[in-house]
């Protein structure tokens, strides 16, 4: 089979989740940055999904985030929480699309495309 070539997307996260985000002026939140990296990578493989069949496929996912990295390469993670929900949703998606997801490390600075969807529009 052929390749499909790299899809690039961005996609804002809703207020409600924006305003839940744990940060310097809100260190009471309860969603990381790590868990919406984990996001990012599910929803990947969802548009993926949805521009071709990845049926008995592998997909590849790179990321520049360790957390979300291990977490999707585990498939675990020690609490509950947004990271264990969005490993169940990983999981049921790639049972629902029938695929391997693969993720890999993308060190930062050579992390351009996604720092072109961040910052290009």
């Amino acid at each position: 089979r052929g390749g499909h070539p790299p899809i690039l997307w961005r996609a804002r996260f809703s207020d409600e989740v924006v305003d839940r985000l744990v940060s310097w002026s809100n260190p009471e939140g309860d969603i990381n940055n790590s868990e919406l990296e984990l996001a990012g990578v599910i929803g990947h493989n969802d548009i993926l999904a949805n521009c071709t069949s990845l049926q008995e496929v592998t997909t590849a996912t790179g990321t520049d985030n360790t957390s979300a990295l291990a977490w999707s390469t585990k498939r675990a993670v020690s609490a509950t929480g947004p990271s264990s929900y969005l490993l169940r949703l990983q999981s049921m998606h790639q049972r629902a699309h029938r695929y391997q997801l693969r993720t890999f490390y993308v060190p930062g600075e050579m992390n351009t495309m996604a720092d072109d969807c961040s910052r290009l529009w």
